[in-house]
């Protein structure tokens, strides 16, 4: 089969909801959410619907069809949001009620990915899978409430449902590095804020994220190299 040429990757949408009464296969059926990342050869289509995830390439035939469940076999409750990040030639799942993110390979050029332990995968030990399609799963201490996705770098910043017995003013982020699938910072922030939101700007030198955070006033800005809290 000839994979698809995906020289020129770029991101046409980010999470959709569906149009009502479009058939299975052409479209998006009622309740589902979409995301679309478009090809030189066309879009490939990440839709969401219910606890099921199904991926269609560019002539639309299904690549994927998969339960959203995580490794010991627990069902998310759907989606928080679904990602197209044309940088890493990419798709993010953030899922609902599961402590898991996911992140689905488009390049057909993508290197065989390393299953096992560390261990096995320095001593040459272990099996590999293609990297084309990879799922890769980053393991998550709770839930996500919501996330925020670098469109060029490695980044995921996500917000992690509270605790059942957390009463404190504060809300926990996370920022996740795909490339080693782990957290690299973590941030207790006031307030409410609305991470799916943000917007990265230029100030300065300096990348920073600009959070909506209407519960406190001012939004919420992070040093988006350093992963720190800036002042208002």
């Amino acid at each position: 089969m000839k994979l698809p040429t995906l020289l020129g990757w770029f991101c046409t949408a980010v999470c959709c909801l569906a149009a009502a009464g479009a058939p299975a296969d052409t479209a998006t059926e009622p309740g589902a959410i979409e995301v679309t990342l478009q090809s030189a050869e066309g879009p490939w289509r990440l839709r969401a619907q219910g606890a099921r995830l199904t991926l269609f390439d560019a002539h639309e035939q299904r690549r994927l069809d998969m339960p959203l469940r995580d490794r010991q076999g627990r069902e998310a409750h759907g989606v928080v949001s679904l990602h197209a990040v044309a940088a890493r030639r990419c798709l993010v799942v953030v899922l609902r009620g599961l402590n898991e993110l996911w992140e689905i390979n488009l390049d057909p050029e993508a290197p065989p990915q390393w299953e096992g332990w560390v261990h096995d995968y320095r001593m040459g030990e272990g099996h590999t899978r293609p990297g084309f399609l990879a799922l890769r799963r980053t393991e998550l201490p709770r839930p996500i409430d919501a996330a925020w996705v670098d469109p060029e770098r490695p980044w995921v910043v996500v917000m992690l449902t509270r605790r059942a017995d957390d009463t404190s003013p504060t809300r926990q982020l996370l920022v996740l590095n795909l490339d080693i699938r782990r957290a690299v910072a973590q941030l207790n922030v006031g307030g409410e804020p609305l991470l799916a939101q943000a917007q990265l700007q230029t100030v300065g030198d300096t990348s920073v994220l600009v959070v909506p955070n209407p519960s406190l006033g001012p939004p919420l800005r992070l040093d988006a190299r350093r992963w720190v809290e800036l002042p208002p």
